[in-house]
């Protein structure tokens, strides 16, 4: 029997634990019809499933379920996206969804997010190393928001939060490595969750570079080539605070902001190891001491503060302009022992 459906919208009811992909039509039929069917005004919907966008189209001559964006309900390998997807979120893993690895080398769109993770991903890969400029872009309200389990995610292209943090990790994220650009409007990067290691060879940039409240073992602003890592933030470079530990920060770059460094009185801050430039404050309000060492760092454009502790020089030697002040400090026995040098 032929149906005609010049308008109007079909309802689905879809598993959430299926995989559906962009511009890839599905086995589920909406309508089965016979010979001169038509659904050329048939608009579909789906309300069952959070993050899922489809429409419709023939197969033969049943109407069945096409994705418009990249949905993992279930157990997938890969992804490999080398065009455009716009949706609220152009990759959506569910709770119960686990993916192997995500290719882009295209454009991903989110109005809310590009790519929100509930589930797990063993790999993103955003970009390619070696090309001039690489393709590859994320971005969302949040570029990547991770609220599952990550292991790793490197990017050679662009991620951008155009609304709140380039990526905002709520779960666990093993490793990010950024040789491209990382830029939100709220942070370069948002940390409440847990994070093993972190190496900046590129850009991250926001209100706040490095936002964290979460626990990231180790922090490196580094160089990659002929890349040199900058986190920039318009008002602070590196926030630690809440209950935040970082580890230890290594800095061979750049890191700048109004403050360049603030590290709370109920946060954990370990040692850090400049060998590049820190421009503008540094605010240290824990009573464990702020701990610098280090050869060949520059302290510029700013103050440091730190008055519930020691400030303690632990070998190496570092410029201080003679432009920047030391403000409310308490020194520690070491402090003679650090060189430094007013140019």
């Amino acid at each position: 029997m032929p149906y005609s459906i010049t308008g109007g919208t079909v309802t689905a009811s879809l598993s959430s634990t299926t995989n559906y992909l962009a511009g890839v039509a599905s086995s589920t039929t909406l309508v089965a019809g016979g010979a001169g069917s038509s659904y050329s005004g048939a608009a579909v919907a789906v309300g069952n499933v959070a993050g899922l966008a489809v429409g419709g189209t023939t197969s033969g001559t049943n109407l069945v379920v096409l994705g418009l964006n990249d949905y993992v309900g279930g157990s997938l390998a890969s992804i490999a996206n080398t065009g455009s997807i716009s949706a609220d979120y152009a990759v959506y893993v569910a709770a119960t969804g686990t993916l192997g690895t995500l290719f882009n080398s295209g454009t991903l769109l989110g109005a809310s997010a590009a790519l929100s993770n509930l589930g797990s991903i063993t790999s993103i890969l955003n970009g390619t190393l070696g090309t001039a400029v690489s393709p590859g872009l994320m971005a969302g309200g949040v570029g990547i928001a991770n609220a599952g389990y990550l292991g790793t995610l490197t990017n050679y292209a662009t991620i951008l939060g155009t609304t709140g943090a380039a990526v905002d990790n709520q779960g666990t994220l093993f490793g990010l490595g950024n040789a491209g650009t990382m830029t939100g409007v709220t942070a370069g990067l948002n940390n409440a969750g847990s994070m093993t290691i972190v190496q900046n060879a590129g850009l991250v940039s926001g209100s706040i570079g490095v936002n964290n409240t979460g626990t990231i073992s180790a922090l490196g602003n580094i160089g990659f080539g002929t890349l040199l890592g900058s986190i920039v933030g318009s008002a602070t470079g590196i926030r630690n605070s809440g209950s935040g530990v970082i580890g230890t920060l290594a800095n061979a770059g750049l890191i700048s902001g109004v403050t360049a460094i603030y590290n709370a009185a109920t946060a954990t801050l370990g040692t850090i190891a400049n060998s590049g430039t820190i421009a503008g404050n540094i605010t240290n309000l824990s009573s464990a001491d702020l701990v610098l060492a280090g050869s060949g760092g520059t302290l510029t454009g700013g103050t440091i503060s730190n008055t519930a502790s020691n400030v303690v020089f632990a070998g190496g030697s570092q410029t201080w302009p003679t432009s920047s002040t030391w403000a409310a400090t308490r020194w520690s026995t070491a402090a003679p022992a650090w060189g430094w040098a007013a140019p």
